[in-house]
């Protein structure tokens, strides 16, 4: 073999060391980067068509990755996303409801059927009337909380839907302006920016993501595309009306299309928004309702400690909790409240015991106030519990499909350090490679003069 040729292939070996050596020392360096893939020179690129030399460039790198278990980690990294937004809302409506103390619905209307179960015992009491007021007072309010209070979360879910929705766009806006640079030169930091934006806009919703020829991607959900071809759809939250209700879904803003979105954050936020809320204000319009018309009904039927007619006990024709209150004619005079039966009888209790075992009665849907009260509650904990537990198991699938993606893409210094004794190594013997060369082409000048 000639000095030349020996020259050459000692330079291809230097070039090869001192890129496999950048490679891994780039990986280092990054170890602690999100989305980072570890890198490594491909020697088969590196080799030129009869012993030429290519330059290194982004095409002699390898990206270490596993598609497969990145497609997977998207789809569960949805799931996840909608579970823990899910578990997040839950709690919120929880802690609305929260009977952890004396302030909440249950204790308000014990509180109410045993002020009316005291006027039964003394009806002529002043103070005992005034109690009754008071009770069913706070009875009112605590139903009027909870109705603004669940109305406030919907409209809170609704503002957190429009944020989402915006984060989304800038998602899809900053993977267009990546998508083009990368069809123009697809380096590494670019590829794993790329994944990057997917990989965050999964935990938002369902997207599928078709890989290209010339590197660029088709994103899509549900049938319906996203980024394409330098197109970029942007999504808008639109409100549908039905009559006096309404409900929210998301749009293709330009092509005025709804979009299926029943995974991921955005797909927790809208359930929750259009079926969660609105059934648990449903039942507790149900329940104000059901104490004031059957109250109301044993009232008007009774006379007052003046033994006149009595009025309704609370304001009549409500259409839902956040109307409830006490007939205002009882709150400034208590006498008006009627406790008897029969006319011109004080001292007759029997009304008052009659409205006070109405807790007892079927009332509504086959059940006491308290019961449906109680299964109002209950739905609301096991709908918490099994997001929990949902939550919990999704996490291990995501934590297992992240630990084999990081096994394949991730850097581990002990591996990169020891590539970099090894490459380094290779690089001190081509450098010796070429210095015994320099010594042999030196002798053979030596010897021809």
């Amino acid at each position: 073999m000639s000095i030349s040729r020996l020259m050459r292939l000692s330079n291809q070996a230097l070039l090869n060391s001192r890129a496999a050596i950048d490679a891994t020392a780039n990986n280092i360096a990054n170890v602690n980067t999100d989305g980072y893939k570890r890198r490594r020179t491909d020697t088969l690129q590196l080799l030129g068509l009869n012993g030429g030399i290519n330059t290194l460039d982004s095409d002699t790198l390898l990206r270490y990755r596993n598609q497969f278990v990145e497609t997977m980690l998207y789809r569960e990294q949805t799931n996840l996303g909608k579970y823990q937004t899910t578990k997040s809302l839950g709690e919120n409506i929880e802690t609305i409801f929260g009977e952890g103390d004396d302030s909440g619905l249950q204790s308000a209307l014990t509180n109410f059927w045993n002020s009316w179960q005291e006027l039964s015992n003394d009806p002529e009491s002043m103070t005992t009337r005034n109690t009754v007021v008071d009770k069913a007072a706070a009875l009112s309010s605590t139903f009027r909380k909870l109705y603004d209070d669940l109305n406030n979360l919907k409209s809170e879910t609704k503002t957190e839907l429009q944020s989402k929705t915006d984060q989304i766009n800038t998602i899809l806006n900053q993977l267009q302006k990546v998508n083009r640079q990368i069809e123009g030169n697809a380096t590494g930091d670019l590829l794993d920016q790329r994944d990057l934006l997917i990989n965050e806009l999964s935990g938002f919703m369902d997207v599928q993501i078709k890989q290209l020829s010339g590197n660029g991607v088709i994103v899509s959900s549900n049938g319906q595309i996203l980024l394409a071809d330098g197109h970029v759809s942007t999504l808008e939250v639109a409100e549908t009306r039905s009559g006096d209700s309404s409900s929210l879904e998301i749009r293709l803003k330009n092509e005025g299309r709804a979009l299926n979105v029943n995974s991921g954050e955005l797909g927790a936020l809208l359930e929750t928004h259009k079926q969660v809320i609105p059934e648990y204000i449903d039942r507790l319009n149900s329940m104000a309702m059901a104490v004031t018309e059957q109250v109301n009904k044993v009232h008007c039927s009774g006379y007052d400690l003046n033994g006149k007619k009595a009025a309704a006990f609370f304001e009549a024709s409500i259409t839902n909790a956040g109307e409830m209150r006490v007939n205002s004619d009882l709150l400034g005079d208590a006498s008006l409240i009627a406790a008897s039966r029969n006319a011109n009888e004080p001292g007759n209790g029997v009304l008052a015991l009659r409205i006070s075992d109405l807790q007892f009665e079927s009332i509504l849907n086959g059940r006491n106030i308290s019961e449906f009260y109680h299964t109002l509650l209950n739905r609301i904990g096991n709908q918490v519990e099994e997001a929990r537990a949902q939550e919990s198991s999704q996490e291990l699938i995501v934590n297992n499909l992240k630990n084999q993606r990081d096994s394949i893409s991730g850097v581990s210094l002990d591996e990169e350090m020891t590539k970099l004794i090894e490459f380094e190594t290779a690089y001190q013997a081509a450098s010796r490679l070429v210095q015994t060369i320099d010594e042999m082409a030196q002798s053979v000048l030596n010897m021809v003069s």
